[in-house]
């Protein structure tokens, strides 16, 4: 994460860019690699192997921690409640930190409400103005060309004409942050509507392998589950994100999408022609781990 190309989000807390640009690209291959370090600690069948992946879990919290980026922090407490409802075995390791956790924030309350994590990065409230100022103004913007959209990068230029008060000193031109508004924004209805429909697909896809893998007694439920992790991570983030410039992210995305469609697909084509059950590397019944 460390790097020259490193800035502040408060005077006292450095918002580190690192290789990928942002904070928020860290946090977000952080947590979408969560689902599958927690998925292997509830499959490990040595004391080792659960010490080894229960440290990589708590390295996750506190890499997405150090990111100091909201939405990561966010996305990580949704998918951490949804594998403890999930897991049972992960469960009991999760309300053991989440007691103790509250214990220690209850004991330093003092000091930690006076922190500048909490009283500059965690109760900001610039940041999200702005985005809802962005989605009152959504359909106004819209509405100057929404079929094909205002083009690539116009947005900034087209949002001053509603925001006179929007100041240059900070950055050069507003942008959306937000992954689903800028598709709209820049390639209208034509573009838009096929980029929120790819997640519908892929969330409807993902339902399917799950509930035809728990009603499989080889089904590999758990680990469809890290994928929809990953996905829900990736989406949490796309809310609050112009990903567009996370290019690598989107790399790894689209990468664990695929893996997970070749994967179902090619497993529920195996059984109907009777052929060899697929397994990925990294799967519960893979030899490699």
């Amino acid at each position: 994460v460390y790097s020259e190309r490193s800035w502040y989000y408060t005077k006292d807390i450095h918002r580190l860019a690192g290789l990928l640009g942002s904070p928020a690209f860290f946090a977000t291959l952080i947590t979408m690699a969560g689902g599958f370090t927690v998925y292997r600690f509830t499959r490990a069948k040595t004391p080792n192997m659960r010490l080894l992946y229960g440290l990589l879990a708590a390295y996750t919290v506190i890499g997405v921690y150090f990111t100091y980026n909201r939405a990561g922090w966010l996305s990580l407490a949704i998918n951490m409640v949804i594998m403890a409802i999930a897991w049972p075995s992960f469960r009991r390791l999760f309300a053991t930190a989440t007691v103790a956790g509250l214990l220690a924030a209850i004991l330093s309350w003092s000091s930690l409400q006076h922190s500048a994590v909490v009283t500059q990065r965690l109760a900001a409230r610039g940041p999200v103005e702005y985005r809802l100022e962005v989605w009152s103004k959504a359909a106004a913007i819209l509405s100057h060309s929404p079929i094909f959209g205002l083009g690539y990068g116009n947005f900034g230029t087209v949002y001053l004409r509603y925001d006179p008060n929007w100041t240059r000193a900070n950055i050069l031109l507003p942008a959306p942050h937000n992954s689903f508004l800028e598709v709209l924004f820049n390639e209208g209805l034509i573009g838009g509507v096929p980029y929120m429909a790819m997640f519908i697909v892929i969330g409807l896809g993902i339902v399917r392998f799950y509930r035809r893998a728990k009603d499989k007694t080889d089904g590999d439920a758990g680990l469809i589950l890290a994928f929809a992790l990953a996905v829900l991570a990736y989406v949490v983030q796309a809310m609050v994100v112009d990903m567009a410039v996370a290019y690598y992210v989107n790399m790894v995305f689209m990468l664990a999408v695929g893996a997970l469609f070749g994967w179902q697909e090619s497993t529920e084509n195996l059984s109907t022609n009777n052929g060899i059950p697929c397994v990925l590397p990294f799967s519960a019944s893979s030899p490699l781990i």
